[in-house]
C-alpha cells in the first residue's frame, strides 16, 4: 500500500483533507471500514489527539457518515478517505497542536506507513514538488476521519 494526499479545503476554521490509499501490490486488497491514523509532529513524536470515526465531534458532513463498505482494490487501484478538524485555539496555557506527519494503516492491526501530507495548487492534487501541508488543530485535540471509499470522479 501507499498513502499519500489528493486533495484539501479549508473555510472558517474547518479543515479537511482528502487521503489516498493506492494498491501498489500484485494481488487484490481488500478492505472494509476506517483508516487507523495517528498524527505526528515535526520531531515524529505523537499528538495527544482523538480520531472519531464520522465527523460530528467537529461539523457534521454527510459523506463521514455513511456506513463503511467492503472494497475490493486490484493492483493500481485506490480508495481514498477524508478528515475533518477545526483549526480553533480555546487553551491558552498549551501551545496549539500542529501535525506535520501522518502515521497511518489501512485498518487497524494492518501494517502503518508514515508520510507527509502534501497539497498542490488551491488544495488540488500534488505534484512532486508541492509543499508540506500542516493538520493545524489549533488546542482542539480532535479530528474525524470517514470510512474508506471508492474515489469520486
Amino acid at each position: 500500500m501507499e498513502f499519500g494526499t489528493v486533495g484539501g479545503e479549508a473555510a472558517m476554521g474547518l479543515r479537511v483533507l482528502t487521503l489516498e490509499m493506492r494498491n501498489c501490490g500484485t494481488g487484490e486488497y481488500r478492505v472494509s471500514g476506517y483508516p487507523d491514523l495517528r498524527l505526528l509532529d515535526e520531531d515524529g513524536t505523537p499528538l495527544d489527539v482523538v480520531v472519531e470515526h464520522g465527523s460530528t465531534g467537529v461539523s457534521r458532513i454527510e459523506s463521514f457518515e455513511q456506513p463503511p463498505t467492503e472494497l475490493v482494490l486490484a493492483p493500481g487501484d485506490h480508495a481514498t478517505a477524508g478528515i475533518v478538524w477545526r483549526n480553533t485555539y480555546h487553551d491558552t496555557t498549551n501551545p496549539p497542536q500542529v501535525g506535520a506527519r501522518i502515521d497511518i494503516a489501512p485498518l487497524e492491526g494492518r501494517p502503518r506507513q508514515t508520510f507527509t501530507p502534501r497539497l498542490g495548487t488551491d488544495g488540488g492534487p500534488p505534484q512532486s514538488s508541492s509543499p508540506a501541508t500542516t493538520i493545524d488543530l489549533g488546542s482542539t485535540g480532535r479530528i474525524g476521519v470517514s470510512p474508506w471509499q471508492p474515489p469520486r470522479n
